[in-house]
């Protein structure tokens, strides 16, 4: 059962690790839009806001994925309980 908790802590914190990565990627993209003004051709609504929204996103779900992560820690940190 140990082992399992620790494998559960593991994949949470991989879980946070994707998120920041993916959240770091998509930063520069989002400022070249805000940089060259890209729109879409359709509507001629500024890229710039969906690449906002998107990266709200991520930050919520970064947020989401560190409770886990420390709710994922606290059986280990108050041992086996058996």
């Amino acid at each position: 059962a140990r082992a399992v908790d620790w494998l559960r802590v593991f994949g949470a914190l991989l879980v946070v690790i994707y998120l920041a990565l993916l959240t770091w990627k998509m930063v520069q993209p989002a400022l070249d839009y805000l940089n060259f003004g890209e729109v879409t051709m359709e509507l001629g609504v500024p890229q710039f806001y969906p690449a906002v929204v998107i990266l709200t996103g991520i930050a919520v779900s970064i947020l989401a994925a560190l409770v886990s992560f420390a709710r994922e820690l606290r059986p280990l940190g108050r041992g086996s309980g058996e």
